[in-house]
């Protein structure tokens, strides 16, 4: 994925896929502060998993969502899917892989991302993106936590 920009008046942010030897990482980097993270697959597959209240919590934003309603909003697999704008990106490690990728709703650009193993997926908007850019990694651990988690059935690299 080449380096695209997803702005809102919440925040602007450019994402980009990442492939070094140490392995694919999405890197999310605030226009206007300059702050950044680089997001392994696993991390980003936390995301899907928590529920909107915790997600909201977790990155220290307001629990009713903002405005729309949308923002941070964790969905269940559904029997559609949100169609992603220019294409997916599918990022991938021992432990999880996610597809991301851009997405134009009501309440505006977001970034999609998509657990294909549960197809549980979260819309997160440019301003939460700004938000996740000012978090640790260790901040993720609770959403990284396992134990609460149904056994699902890994998906084929070749059939995504």
């Amino acid at each position: 994925m080449a380096a695209e920009r997803i702005e809102s008046r919440a925040g602007a942010v450019e994402i980009e896929a990442l492939r070094a030897p140490s392995g694919e990482r999405l890197r999310v980097r605030d226009v206007r502060a300059g702050a950044e993270i680089c997001l392994d697959p696993i991390e980003l597959e936390g995301l899907t998993r928590v529920r909107h209240g915790k997600l909201a919590a977790a990155l220290g934003l307001a629990a009713d969502g903002g405005a729309d309603g949308a923002n941070g909003a964790a969905v269940e697999a559904a029997e559609t899917e949100t169609p992603v704008v220019g294409g997916v990106e599918v990022l991938q490690n021992e432990f999880a892989m996610v597809a991301v990728g851009r997405v134009d709703v009501a309440g505006g650009p977001h970034l999609l991302v998509r657990d294909l193993a549960s197809r549980a997926e979260v819309l997160l908007d440019p301003g939460e993106l700004c938000t996740l850019t000012r978090l640790r990694h260790r901040s993720f651990a609770p959403m990284l936590d396992p134990s609460s988690l149904v056994q699902a059935v890994e998906p084929d690299p070749d059939q995504v």
